[in-house]
């Protein structure tokens, strides 16, 4: 029986406080960060003027740094980043939002410094900057800043966006802004808008084109304006489906949706994905275009084997219709081009008979290369359909042998082994080798294989 953990917040208090304050003195020899936390904390309880100051002066250090860190420095650093961080957070903003907004301004100018230095991805750097957006969003919403102040932080940010780690800055920061800051960022943006003309000038520390544009579409958003929005997105883009999907869905929150239709209709190709389907169904349920609506459902499934559609189309017919189009579907998906999609499609619809047939019919289209979909296909078959079963499992121990894949090897002996198990309910092998046949095979063109017959041996108490 396990001990219970007896290092918690009552057990701890009964030391007292003379003697956990030697013991943190104690547990800070030669650990920099410890004693950097201590410090704050301690400075927290004198004054809030003087912690900032704290924070301050730790935020130009790491500004000024210019040494590389490695993998192995990253955690410290982040550490680091993350207790100045909790430290504005948890113990200025509470009692001074305005001086915590502007720490916080100061805490994001340290994300160029710090991400230029280090090497390899700095993810979890950008998700720290990331939670410092997130930070000021909420503690902003309860200040009054200066517009131009915030257009200042807000350009500044965006220039040294690099990494990404500024992406949502507008969609954070701009509606904790009045009407008025929205505006003067608005102007500000589009003046950058002007004089950027082409990304090359983002190392003359000028904003890129595609950074300002982004930007304006997150303020566009911000203050619902769609119309904005599509002034921002070039006229030859506008037809792209994916670009066409979007402006759709921002016009059909503004209730607007026959001009959504309008864009879908212009960006349709020949191969659409399944989520622009999903927006044009959307927008013509809203349109009352009941009948189009199932027309796309019906073309979706047809493009895409997409059982979300036909399911979204089958419930909206009565139980004859419903049946018949099932019916027709399934017949469809069992002659599509690719053998494996289909497959897949009636196993996860259980049609299993079908799905038995399929393989049967098409055996030569299955590739044993595709181990996850064939093994589960072969799975769901094996108590219906024995036969299809172990084809399936014969198409992977092919594909092991016949490649020379010896990290296939082990699971190749143990599909033989279970077609070995299935053989004893196959009656009628309809055309198809028997075990015993295929089995004589085996030995006869991979008898030299000891790996693979090693791994049989183990799995196997027939032969």
């Amino acid at each position: 029986m396990a001990r219970p953990k007896i290092l918690n917040v009552q057990t701890l208090s009964k030391l007292g406080a003379k003697r956990l304050a030697e013991l943190l003195l104690d547990s800070s020899t030669g650990d920099q960060l410890f004693t950097r936390r201590l410090n704050l904390e301690i400075t927290a309880l004198e004054s809030t003027a003087q912690l900032a100051r704290a924070i301050r002066k730790r935020i130009a250090t790491i500004k000024r740094s210019r040494s590389v860190v490695n993998f192995d420095r990253a955690p410290s650093v982040e550490r680091d980043l993350n207790l100045h961080l909790d430290a504005i957070a948890a113990n200025v903003a509470p009692k001074d939002p305005q001086l915590a907004v502007d720490l916080l301004w100061e805490f994001l100018d340290t994300a160029a410094p710090v991400l230029d230095r280090i090497l390899g991805r700095p993810n979890n750097l950008v998700q720290i900057y990331s939670r410092c957006l997130s930070i000021l969003g909420e503690v902003s919403g309860s200040v009054t800043s200066d517009p131009s102040t915030v257009t200042e932080n807000v350009l500044r940010c965006l220039q040294a966006n690099r990494y990404g780690q500024f992406d949502e800055l507008i969609l954070k920061i701009a509606p904790t802004l009045s009407k008025e800051g929205q505006n003067n960022l608005k102007k500000a943006l589009h003046k950058q808008l002007q004089e950027t003309t082409s990304a090359d000038e983002v190392g003359n520390h000028r904003l890129d084109v595609r950074e300002v544009k982004s930007a304006l579409e997150d303020l566009a958003d911000v203050q619902e304006d769609v119309d904005a929005y599509i002034k921002l997105v070039e006229e030859n883009h506008r037809t792209i489906p994916r670009v066409a999907v979007k402006i759709a869905e921002r016009l059909q929150k503004a209730n607007r949706p026959a001009a959504a239709l309008d864009f879908l209709d212009a960006s349709r190709e020949e191969r659409l994905a399944p989520w622009w389907y999903d927006t044009y169904i959307s927008v013509l349920d809203e349109l009352d275009r009941t009948s189009d609506a199932q027309e796309a459902r019906w073309e979706c499934f047809r493009k895409h084997l997409s059982q979300t559609h036909l399911r979204d189309y089958l419930k909206r017919l009565d139980e004859i219709d419903a049946f018949d189009a099932e019916m027709r579907a399934l017949d469809y998906v069992e002659k599509h081009e690719q053998a494996l999609s289909s497959l897949s499609f009636l196993i996860d619809w259980r049609e299993y008979r079908r799905a038995g047939n399929l393989v049967i019919n098409r055996v030569h289209e299955l590739d044993g290369f595709y181990y996850e979909p064939v093994t589960r296909a072969a799975e769901a078959l094996a108590n219906p359909q024995p036969l299809a079963s172990a084809v399936l499992l014969r198409s992977m121990i092919d594909f092991a042998l016949d490649s020379g894949n010896t990290k296939r090897y082990k699971h190749a002996a143990r599909h033989l082994s279970e077609c070995e198990q299935l053989a004893t309910r196959i009656s009628d092998y309809r055309g198809l080798s028997s075990h015993d046949s295929y089995f004589q095979s085996l030995t006869r063109n991979h008898g030299r294989k000891l790996s693979f017959w090693n791994h049989f041996s183990k799995y196997s108490y027939t032969h």
